[in-house]
């Protein structure tokens, strides 16, 4: 999970993996808050406010960028490339 065996155990890499299960966390928080209020104004048959969808995207864009980051070193200059 980690790059090498030097970064798992030092205390720099657990602090890492913590913040990014805790991003991993609160992007799924968001996308569940905001997607509940998507699928009500779709119920409605309102249009969604721009915010929310954002939301939701950025909340996304997260999640999965929390994978790409606790992987090996070449996939993170693949998901900046990605995210530019």
């Amino acid at each position: 999970m980690f790059q090498s065996l030097k970064d798992r155990s030092s205390f720099g890499g657990y602090i890492r993996f913590v913040l990014r299960v805790f991003q991993f966390v609160l992007a799924i928080t968001v996308i569940g808050l905001y997607g509940y209020d998507l699928d009500k104004a779709r119920r409605k048959h309102v249009a969604a406010d721009p915010k929310w969808t954002y939301a939701v995207v950025v909340g996304a864009l997260s999640a999965i960028s929390v994978f790409f980051f606790l992987f090996k070193y070449s996939l993170r200059f693949f998901w900046d490339g990605v995210m530019l």
